[in-house]
């Protein structure tokens, strides 16, 4: 079992490294140091033996991997943004799954209400400026509410 204060302190200083690298404008050790943090993470979600239940650890796995790919599409946001977007929208599909399965739908309601209404607020105000970009952004925004409420 790996120790979660360890990991997550992979984490950090790998995140860490990604950020140095980008603000060094060292671009091409981008794609060497932006997977890093996610590789821990599934590594450390098989490492770490929970959830116990089979299926929840599968659907965090499938979604940690679409979230790899994801960050590994935007390394080169400019001709990449939508291949990272549908990536990042599949993983938090995923991770709504994971999050509700066995959960209590009745308490879930108000966090849901809330966070649409963030979501919408932000759509609102990004609205004039996201052109093409409308629709994939507005499915986006509208995954990543179910996913913080569902979480």
């Amino acid at each position: 079992m790996t120790s979660p204060t360890v990991l997550f302190s992979l984490v950090a200083a790998s995140s860490a490294v990604f950020v140095v690298v980008q603000q060094a404008a060292a671009r091409r050790w981008g794609f060497v140091t932006k997977p890093v943090p996610m590789l821990l993470l599934i590594l450390g979600l098989f490492a770490c033996g929970e959830p116990k239940d089979e299926t929840i650890r599968a659907l965090l796995a499938a979604g940690l991997v679409a979230s790899l790919a994801g960050d590994v599409f935007l390394v080169d946001e400019e001709r990449c943004f939508l291949p990272g977007l549908g990536s990042f929208l599949v993983a938090h599909l995923l991770y709504v799954a994971a999050f509700l399965r066995g959960a209590d739908w009745g308490a879930i309601v108000p966090y849901a209400e809330a966070y649409l209404a963030v979501g919408a607020v932000l759509c609102v105000l990004l609205w004039p400026r996201l052109g093409k970009l409308r629709v994939p952004v507005l499915a986006y925004a509208l995954v990543l509410s179910a996913m913080c409420a569902a979480a």
